[in-house]
């Protein structure tokens, strides 16, 4: 029995061992041989993405709640960090597009296998749960065009949030990268000016629990993925939530 457990402390829900990278180490986004070219933001024709959590410890992106095209699986460990798996198809036997393990309460890392070999790693994203005042934002950083680009995930309240089709209440992810913001008066900012490059609202049922995002910019794939595992991140596991599973 001590032998099971430690390693399931040290291995992803599909079984495959966690992967350990020196902390210094930058990737340069996209890379090559990532097999499908595929997007999150492209599920949905209208630019709305839906995320329901309708089974414990599962959750399904599509359009809508009734159309699950991508499975999200999500589980506890040691006791309360949150480990998840994104998959490329709506069941397990879908291949794996992106892991999420939290390594302490306020770091984590975003994986993405190589879809050619399976075993190898494609690249490896940390994110930074930070506080901010009385804000917590999961942050993190790539190296997008050979500029190294920094983002935010805050919590927020407004009408953008409500047309997603939920409530007032979710987030927004803000580019926190300096100088790296367009002088058009059509992007949207947040209170400190930052561009605001996605949106998310969440519903106030228990069940099915929903979130609606959408991306009103785009980094490429990979920059897709990382936000909305981080997004998932936010949404399924901070604060109260993280106790309920």
């Amino acid at each position: 029995m001590p032998i099971t457990i430690l390693n399931q402390a040290h291995a992803w829900l599909d079984g495959t061992p966690l992967s350990r990278h020196k902390k210094s180490l930058q990737l340069e986004w996209p890379l090559s041989n990532t097999g499908r070219n595929e997007t999150i933001s492209g599920v949905s024709t209208t630019g709305n993405i839906m995320v329901c959590k309708s089974l414990p410890g599962k959750a399904f992106i599509g359009p809508d709640k009734h159309k699950r095209m991508y499975l999200i699986k999500h589980r506890r460990h040691s006791p309360v960090l949150p480990r998840m798996l994104l998959h490329q198809g709506p069941n397990d036997f879908s291949l794996t597009w992106a892991k999420y393990e939290a390594l302490t309460l306020r770091k984590a890392c975003v994986e993405i296998p190589c879809q050619c070999t399976g075993a190898t790693v494609h690249g490896r994203v940390e994110v930074l749960r930070k506080r901010d005042g009385r804000r917590n934002k999961y942050v993190f950083t790539m190296v997008l065009e050979g500029r190294e680009e920094t983002f935010g995930w805050r919590r927020s309240r407004n009408n953008m949030i409500k047309d997603l089709g939920l409530s007032h209440n979710g987030y927004k992810l803000v580019r926190l990268t300096e100088g790296a913001h367009a002088s058009s008066p059509n992007v949207p900012r947040a209170s400190d000016r930052m561009e605001i490059v996605a949106l998310a609202g969440r519903s106030h049922h228990v069940f099915p629990r929903c979130m609606s995002a959408r991306f009103l910019t785009s980094f490429g794939q990979e920059w897709e993925v990382v936000s909305f595992m981080t997004l998932l991140a936010f949404w399924l596991w901070d604060r109260k939530r993280m106790m309920k599973g």
